[in-house]
């Protein structure tokens, strides 16, 4: 009895290691027929349950006498930050993670993105890892083919210049309010809060034509309004990860936390309002009054104007979005586009305490891009070689190698070194009035360019515009009169206090639900006026 016990004790738990074994050696005869170099890890890099837990075991697994191998290298969000160019200095322009899961391209190679961005038919977003996006509708995030296209010609039209002047507006007023706040202080630790609460107030005048005045981290009241549309979008935005699991209607159940009760709430006074500017919009339309030059209403008045009535059949091209897809759209800019930016900030304020110039973006990429071959091979070039590629094979461009990999950026690669991008012509340099008017931005050529992140091709983000303006309206109000310093620790002179930082940024960048500092609260900073 008792071993008839054990075996069915034990049976399932068997039955699951041979059956993970059979899929990584069916994923692994696809890959080697690929001919480039393969690196097997036990667990699928996109396992939802594994991504929740893997930062918090491998350090457990990295004491143990096999600790240091792939699995502790690669097989956890972020290994690319620690690694940057490496593996692919090793292993060359594109290697593959093999997975009993999914096999994991991964590219290094600037040429090769381009086209792979290029041929946008063929190498597709896999819909089926964001599906959860689609808590408030369908949107240009988790579409493609035809419906994307349709989602796409609407959307960019909200991205205008006068969206753009109202972000620029926003930006200014909020990095004053910031810096003032900072300013009273004798130092300041909440650079991380401060700059979520930026970005939220330039997202809320932006997408909603909502303004607040800025409040730092000890002005915020510990109790959130869930009536505001301000604290029910931070809400939201800062619990995307049990929204986008469990979706907005399975957060009131009884048995679950009142975290997640006041998040549903939030969810409801989010959806009331886009339906209350949803339809004012629609009635000032029909009025034929101006509406404002926020999203939601751009939005609105762009699939109003291309369907004439809006379509009940989502699947035609050439209709305008129904009001489920507005609501979706809507809740993705703010998904996209809010902690991106904030996160950019942190490590771009952070970096210029350390010497006053920016080059942030290529350093920290805020979030990468999935590609897939889709449901057929494909072939690819890399260099002089061409590969084929199997169906169902996830494509990464390896944008923390890219943005870093000696071969396009010198032997200082790793150095934040914003100077690189501009180019001086001496002669034109005849005094320092001149010296703007003797400076160009470098750029890489077309079809090669190793920097991409925002992107590249169709697929390019559509708030690249919207993100830029907002980041330099800040770095302008921001250091127009004052300047930040990080503050010395015991006997540090000013400075072994930025080399110090510098160094803390190198070691604290890691991946949650996107790239941040892991523990912004030990950035300590002094924000004091320019002498």
């Amino acid at each position: 009895m008792a071993s008839s016990s054990y075996l069915l004790t034990f049976l399932p738990l068997l039955a699951w290691i041979i059956y993970v074994l059979y899929c990584l050696t069916v994923n692994f005869i696809k890959a080697k027929k690929t001919g480039l170099p393969l690196v097997i890890l036990p667990i699928d890099c996109g396992n939802p349950l594994w991504m929740s837990i893997d930062t918090r075991v491998l350090p457990y697994f990295r004491r143990l006498p096999f600790g240091t191998n792939n699995f502790t290298r690669f097989n956890w969000r972020g290994w690319e930050i620690q690694d940057r160019y490496r593996a692919h200095q090793e292993l060359g322009d594109a290697f593959i993670f093999v997975t009993p899961g999914k096999n994991w391209l991964q590219i290094c190679n600037a040429e090769t993105i381009s086209e792979i961005f290029a041929r946008k038919a063929e190498f597709t977003r896999p819909t089926e890892m964001l599906e959860m996006l689609n808590v408030f509708g369908p949107n240009l995030g988790t579409t493609e083919g035809p419906q994307w296209q349709r989602h796409r010609k609407i959307t960019a039209t909200c991205f205008n210049e006068r969206n753009n002047e109202l972000v620029w507006s926003e930006s200014l007023a909020q990095a004053a309010g910031m810096v003032h706040y900072w300013s009273s202080k004798r130092s300041v630790n909440s650079l991380a809060n401060d700059s979520r609460t930026l970005s939220l107030h330039v997202m809320s005048s932006a997408a909603f034509g909502k303004s607040y005045a800025f409040q730092g981290a000890e002005e915020v009241s510990t109790t959130n309004d869930l009536s505001s549309i301000r604290d029910s979008l931070k809400l939201i935005l800062d619990n995307c990860i049990p929204l986008v699991a469990l979706g907005p209607s399975n957060l009131n159940k009884w048995w679950l936390p009142k975290s997640w009760k006041e998040l549903h709430q939030a969810t409801v006074t989010f959806r009331t309002y886009m339906t209350t500017t949803y339809e004012e919009e629609k009635h000032a339309i029909s009025s034929g009054r101006k509406g404002g030059d926020n999203l939601m209403t751009s939005l609105v008045r762009a699939s109003q104007a291309k369907s004439e009535g809006f379509t009940t059949n989502p699947q035609q091209d050439h209709g305008g979005l129904t009001e489920q897809e507005i609501y979706g759209n809507m809740f993705v800019f703010n998904f996209a586009g809010h902690d991106t930016t904030a996160n950019s900030l942190a490590f771009g304020l952070v970096l210029i305490a350390t010497r006053p110039d920016y080059e942030t973006v290529r350093l920290y990429t805020p979030v990468a891009i999935v590609k897939t071959t889709g449901s057929e091979p494909r072939s690819i070039q890399i260099r002089d070689k061409t590969y084929t590629l199997p169906a169902d094979m996830m494509i990464i461009p390896s944008y923390s190698a890219l943005h870093t990999h000696p071969r396009h950026w010198g032997n200082n690669s790793l150095e934040w070194e914003p100077s690189r991008w501009i180019i001086s012509d001496p002669a034109k340099k005849a005094s320092a009035e001149d010296r703007l008017e003797s400076e160009t931005f470098f750029e890489f050529p077309k079809g090669a360019n190793p920097f991409v992140a925002w992107s590249e091709g169709a697929r390019v983000c559509p708030g690249r515009k919207f993100s830029q303006v907002e980041f330099v309206g800040v770095l302008v109000a921001l250091f127009r009169q004052h300047k930040i310093r990080p503050v010395p620790l015991d006997e540090e002179d000013d400075e072994a206090a930025r080399k110090r930082l510098r160094r803390m940024v190198q070691k604290d960048a890691g991946m949650k639900l996107l790239l941040q500092l892991m523990h912004p609260e030990q950035v300590i900073l002094k924000c004091e006026k320019r002498v």
